[in-house]
């Protein structure tokens, strides 16, 4: 016959393997490589955030976050840009905080010209001797300026 000790801790063993697990914020998967990102992100830019605002009521539950860029490796931010992303970490918001200078690796959000970044992509803060920027420098073309056209068909 069991104990009535022993029943109860079976009981309280069997219950916590079958309690439900709390729920996390938000579950990445784990940083994309740098190649991935490079190639999945539309701009890739380092800048200082200027400001944080919600973008509500055209994007529920996200903000804008506005950046001077100081370095563009792919795209064209322009010298201001704003980036949207969620407003926190329950929805993999990347958190932006002014003052502050990142490393943005931005991806098109919908069909638009918007931007966005999230807490799973490779965005982070810029920091002395990241080695994104100089694998960047290293992959990315120098784009130089072109004067005239060139000419494909001669007659």
């Amino acid at each position: 016959m069991i104990s009535k000790r022993s029943f109860l801790a079976a009981f309280l063993v069997a219950g916590l393997a079958v309690s439900p697990r709390t729920a996390g914020a938000c579950s990445c998967t784990g940083e994309p490589s740098f190649d991935l990102a490079v190639s999945s992100s539309r701009q890739i830019f380092r800048g200082t955030v200027l400001d944080v605002r919600s973008a509500e009521p055209e994007h529920s539950y996200m903000v804008w976050a506005t950046l001077v860029v100081e370095r563009a490796w792919k795209g064209t931010p322009g010298d201001t840009t704003s980036i949207l992303t969620g407003q926190d970490d329950g929805i993999c918001g990347f958190h932006f905080v002014p003052g502050e200078t990142y490393l943005v690796y931005a991806q098109a959000y919908g069909a638009g010209d918007i931007m966005f970044t999230h807490s799973c992509s490779r965005s982070h803060e810029a920091w002395a001797g990241d080695p994104d920027p100089a694998a960047l420098d290293a992959v990315t073309p120098v784009r130089g300026r072109t004067w005239g056209a060139l000419k494909l068909h001669y007659r």
